[in-house]
């Protein structure tokens, strides 16, 4: 396959970091996580298989990333919303970006909870500077000491909730990778593209924070699509179900088509991807549902 151009979200950009000071939560965070899997590879620790599978993709991202960068011809299209003019790419092709946001801190920033978890993190992360210990039961990820944080750091909680967060991040370093998780896949590019009279939505790794930016930032946009690729391997929280009356009404389930890019019983064990309820709702919208190991539909490809 020759590639001419990649296209890539904004916050690939090698420079990301340094003109979006906020969004450097990620970068640290990643980098902690770093230092973490290898004092585990050092001391010889048993993780869970999930979370293993998670610290795996996490720390693998930047290889990939780097991989994809020599792909195309072209220089790289580093991709926002409002940030790219996408559309006089193609002829007679419409693109459009819903997603990201250039700053991407509005995403793990948004909720009273998250807000005191990023704050908990700035306060008590401080890059390498992590221990571990346990054996096959378990582990602790330590934290060093440091100064208490005022009320203003604290994010406006009390002092008492603070010192409780901040005590189960640094006996659960799952929470930290669980979090940057989550910021990475809210970076995904969601391309709308319009073509022969038909929409198609693809909205990569997207989870409910990018929605909800998508929804009130490009919302003229969410109107019925014939193709939908379904968000985060049709995790329970890729998917904001209260946009399908908008992009997939049930009166035109004979106009739409969707795809699941997923693993059956690979993922999850709380939350198994893909979710069954919503593959459930999906098949009410749509004429054909595939997934890619074809275990939610009997077709394998997909004709508009």
């Amino acid at each position: 396959m020759e590639i001419e151009r990649v296209w890539m979200g904004l916050p690939s950009h090698p420079d990301y970091y340094r003109d979006f000071p906020k969004a450097k939560l990620q970068k640290r965070l990643r980098d902690g996580l770093a230092g973490f899997a290898r004092d585990v590879r050092r001391n010889g620790m048993v993780l869970h298989p999930a979370f293993r599978s998670l610290l795996e993709n996490n720390l693998a991202n930047k290889d990939r990333i780097d991989y994809l960068r020599k792909l195309g011809k072209q220089p790289i299209a580093y991709l926002a919303r409002g940030k790219a003019k996408e559309s006089s790419t193609f002829k007679n092709i419409k693109i459009r970006v819903l997603a990201p946001e250039p700053d991407v801190s509005v995403y793990y920033t948004t909720s009273a909870r998250e807000r005191a978890l990023t704050t908990a993190l700035a306060a008590v992360g401080t890059g390498h500077e992590k221990q571990v210990r346990g054996g096959d039961e378990g582990f602790d990820w330590d934290f060093p000491a440091v100064a208490r944080a005022g009320a203003a750091e604290r994010g406006g909680i009390s002092a008492s909730d603070f010192e409780r967060l901040r005590r189960a991040i640094r006996e659960h370093g799952v929470t930290a990778a669980r979090f940057i998780d989550k910021a990475q896949n809210n970076t995904s590019l969601c391309l709308l593209i319009e073509a022969a009279g038909k929409r198609l939505l693809l909205p990569g790794d997207a989870e409910l924070e990018s929605w909800e930016m998508i929804e009130k930032k490009c919302a003229s946009e969410l109107e019925p699509v014939d193709f939908l690729k379904v968000a985060h391997h049709g995790s329970h929280n890729g998917t904001p179900l209260q946009l399908l009356d908008r992009l997939l009404p049930v009166k035109r389930k004979a106009h739409a088509q969707v795809l699941v890019s997923t693993k059956q019983q690979v993922y999850g064990t709380k939350n198994p991807v893909p979710d069954g309820s919503l593959l459930k709702e999906l098949r009410s919208r749509c004429h054909k549902l595939v997934t890619t190991d074809g275990a939610a539909g009997t077709a394998v490809a997909l004709s508009l």
